[in-house]
């Protein structure tokens, strides 16, 4: 079997991650679900999920990220950050000397750890 190579395995965690987001945005608000890692990678999770342009709205639309933003806040009952956009973009842009990204560390869970939902490790 040939191993993947380094796009293919983001393609597949950001696909992965896609699909926790779908499975997130559809839990109601009334399920007391909470995020305990840093808005900071929430934020730069749903930009990911964003640029990936998979979740669609009610027209078949790919779905606008601050609508991603205020509907997953509302689940995991977050404030909405002031500035999404900057706090995915503080995200995306850590180089690993102090922490990975979330995508790293997210790619990390899946392929080392193989775990099936690594997004759900960080909600309760």
């Amino acid at each position: 079997m040939e191993k993947k190579n380094k796009d293919e395995l983001r393609q597949e965690a950001v696909r992965r991650l896609t699909e926790e987001v779908r499975l997130l945005l559809r839990q109601p608000e009334s399920d007391q679900l909470h995020w305990r890692a840093s808005r900071l990678d929430l934020m730069e999770a749903l930009y990911e999920v964003f640029l990936s342009q998979q979740l669609l709205d009610d027209e078949g639309m790919p779905m606008p990220f601050m609508r991603l933003v205020r509907k997953a806040c509302a689940v995991l009952h977050l404030s909405v950050p002031r500035n999404p956009y900057d706090c995915a973009a503080r995200g995306r842009s850590r180089k690993g000397f102090l922490r990975q990204t979330f995508m790293e560390r997210y790619q990390y869970m899946l392929q080392v750890r193989g775990n099936k939902e690594p997004l759900w490790e960080e909600i309760y």
